[in-house]
């Protein structure tokens, strides 16, 4: 049975803070810990690791990102959008995705603990802590986690756990 589990590879997009243009070439040297774009990187890696395929769209210069993301989500075999809403960019795929009922399923989204909806602010009444709210109602994907340690230990659980289900829904 574990022969199986082998060679099932997911692919997997990463949304989050875009990497500044004069360090993208630099990121693996960088000695900024709290970099978000390096963060992003790092758990790709680790992603990659595992043996799945993970890109960013910003790699492929879509002419009209807003569309086109959509589009490449639906046409390409992905998997699963990791979402880490940290930048306007991030959060504006966040909620151009997350009622799009081909993509939502798709979607798993990271927040700091602060800021998920379930352990910050309950008055916390921002259009973003709503959107959290809803989508973790609708489809229950909405992690938090406290620090770098525990988002690469959630995410590789997840990637793990997710293709143990796809391989059995292709059984």
């Amino acid at each position: 049975m574990m022969e199986e589990f082998e060679g099932c590879s997911l692919t997997i997009l990463i949304f989050g803070v875009g990497y500044p243009k004069n360090c993208i070439k630099k990121c693996d040297d960088c000695e900024n810990t709290n970099c978000k774009a390096k963060i992003r990187r790092e758990i790709s890696n680790k992603i990659e690791e595992q043996g799945h395929i993970v890109q960013f769209l910003e790699d492929f210069d879509l002419p009209v990102p807003a569309i086109d993301e959509k589009f490449f989500i639906k046409k390409r075999e992905v998997d699963l959008v990791f979402i880490l809403p940290e930048s306007q960019g991030s959060q504006f795929e966040f909620s151009n995705f997350m009622e799009d009922s081909e993509i939502a399923p798709k979607l798993r989204i990271f927040v700091e603990r602060k800021y998920h909806p379930l352990d910050s602010n309950i008055e916390d009444k921002s259009l973003l802590s709503n959107g959290y709210l809803v989508f973790l109602t609708q489809y229950g994907h909405v992690y938090s986690y406290n620090d770098t340690k525990e988002l690469f230990r959630k995410v590789l659980v997840l990637c793990e756990s997710f293709a143990h289900v796809k391989i059995y829904k292709n059984l």
